[in-house]
């Protein structure tokens, strides 16, 4: 039996039609929120959690995402680490010592192919560890991370997800990469 994905491409994010029922519900909500009379900024969105803005002592009024602890460990893998297994993917979020970023990608996206020699290239260059998940393959593991688009770039400190990128964007990926970890091996 086949089946057919139904996916929309827009420019490098490829987004499975059920991935798109959660912005129809955020845009509902601020429809919502625009009739009761409240203002209500339609295209604003920000990557920063809750949790982040909780943990922010940033006075100036700016939000800026979570530092990530002391991640001044050694990596244990020099290239991309492709997921096998769901006890692979827990041990190495658990176990790690340095920053992990994953990497949500599938075979049928182009854009998602597209970053993945840029992907491979960080692998070498920072002293972080770089996890790629199939979401075919790996479905649960991309519900419980709630990865609606492709390719997610999601990175953990100590176990717990600091920050997010939506997008096949090189540059920043590499940006958010050098908030959170800091320096690369090399420096």
């Amino acid at each position: 039996m086949i089946v057919q994905l139904f996916v929309i491409c827009l420019g490098p994010i490829c987004i499975p039609i059920w991935g798109l029922f959660p912005i129809v519900l955020l845009f509902l909500q601020k429809c919502y929120a625009y009739f009761k009379g409240e203002k209500v900024d339609f295209f604003n969105y920000s990557s920063v959690t809750k949790k982040n803005k909780e943990n922010n002592d940033n006075k100036d009024g700016k939000e800026t995402t979570k530092k990530a602890g002391n991640l001044r460990g050694t990596k244990r893998y020099t290239e991309v680490v492709v997921i096998d297994s769901d006890d692979k993917y827990h041990e190495i979020l658990k176990t790690s010592k340095t920053l992990v970023v994953v990497d949500f990608t599938a075979s049928w996206c182009g854009p998602c192919q597209q970053i993945k020699p840029a992907f491979k290239q960080f692998a070498k260059e920072y002293n972080a560890e770089f996890l790629q998940v199939d979401v075919d393959e790996f479905d649960d593991i991309a519900h419980d991370a709630e990865v609606n688009a492709m390719p997610t770039f999601q990175l953990y400190a100590n176990g717990e997800k600091i920050d997010e990128l939506v997008g096949a964007n090189e540059d920043n990926l590499r940006k958010l990469i050098e908030l959170n970890i800091g320096k690369s091996k090399d420096s």
